[in-house]
Parts: C-alpha cells; structure tokens; sequence
C-alpha cells in the first residue's frame, strides 16, 4: 500500500495539471470554435449566393435560347415564303411563254394543214 499512496498523489498531480491546462487553453477553444462558427456560416451564405447566381444564369440561358430558337424558326418560314413566292414570279412568264407558244403552233398547224375535224370549209355551199 505504500506504493499506492504516491502513484495515487502522482495521478493526482497528473490531472490537477491536466485541469490547469484545459483551463488555460479554454478562452483559446472557445474563439477558435465561434471563428469556425463563423467561417461555417460564410461558407453557407456564399454557397447559397452562388446558387442563386447559377439559377439566375441557367433562366436567362434558357431564355435567350428560346428567343434564339423562335427567330431562327421565324427566318426559315420567311426564307421559304420568299422561296415560294420567287419561284411562282419565275414560272408565270415560262407558263405564258409556253400558252403562246402553243397557241402559236395550234394556228400555224391550223394554217399549214388545214382543219382535219371539221374537213374543209366551203364558202356559198
């Protein structure tokens, strides 16, 4: 028992040391805990802020796509509009062309061979 008593003053001694160095490092706990603290809650407001920025972005993206998507859709319809309506400009005058042109062969073909349906035409019979 005699070596008891000074492993346990030993212990004691131990953990008053202990005791006093938890004390004096506690102010020092303490402010590194409320700087995390406070480092932690930045952190999260500008994650937040950051999130908020990206969501912004992302809407005027997709906005701007669409009007994007819409003009290009509004010149292609307008592209083929002025398409069909140069193509139809193009082909009245070979489509009026070719109506005289007929009409031209049918009066010389009537002229030249005469008209076969109805046989030849007697003036005074």
């Amino acid at each position: 028992m005699a070596e008891v008593k000074p492993a346990a003053e030993n212990v004691g001694t131990a953990f008053t040391a202990a005791n006093q160095i938890m004390n004096d490092a506690r102010p020092q706990i303490q402010e590194f805990t409320g700087y995390t603290v406070a480092l932690a809650k930045w952190g999260r407001e500008q994650v937040e802020r950051l999130s908020h920025l990206l969501h912004d972005a992302s809407e005027r993206v997709r906005t701007r796509l669409e009007q994007i998507d819409n003009t290009v859709q509004s010149t292609v319809e307008h592209v083929e509009h002025v398409g069909d309506t140069v193509k139809r400009a193009a082909m009245k005058p070979v489509k009026e062309v070719n109506g005289l042109a007929a009409g031209i062969s049918a009066a010389v073909s009537t002229l030249v061979c005469g008209s076969r349906k109805s046989g030849p035409a007697r003036i005074g019979t």
